[in-house]
């Protein structure tokens, strides 16, 4: 993974994008890296079976784009707009 990441060019940083969370058992966070050629997603999974916390799994989205139409789908829903793209 991390050989793949560094055909993305030089990383210009990184930030929280989202998290989600069942409290003291489980997170999923998600982190935009900003790379000369595109932006990727990376989402980390950790877990605490006991008394540490453990990385369940890492996967990397370069589909930043369909995370941008999700995310205005549901916020145009979310004012009762009607989704203009639907044909009868």
């Amino acid at each position: 993974m991390l050989s793949y990441l560094s055909t993305m060019g030089k990383s210009n940083g990184y930030q929280l994008y989202l998290t989600s969370d069942i409290p003291g058992v489980f997170e999923q966070r998600y982190y935009l890296f900003r790379f000369d050629r595109q932006p990727v997603i990376v989402k980390f999974e950790i877990y605490k079976a006991n008394k540490s916390w453990e990385m369940h799994s890492v996967s990397l989205d370069f589909n930043i784009d369909d995370h941008m139409e999700d995310s205005a789908k549901i916020r145009l829903g979310g004012m009762g707009f009607p989704d203009l793209r639907k044909t009868n």
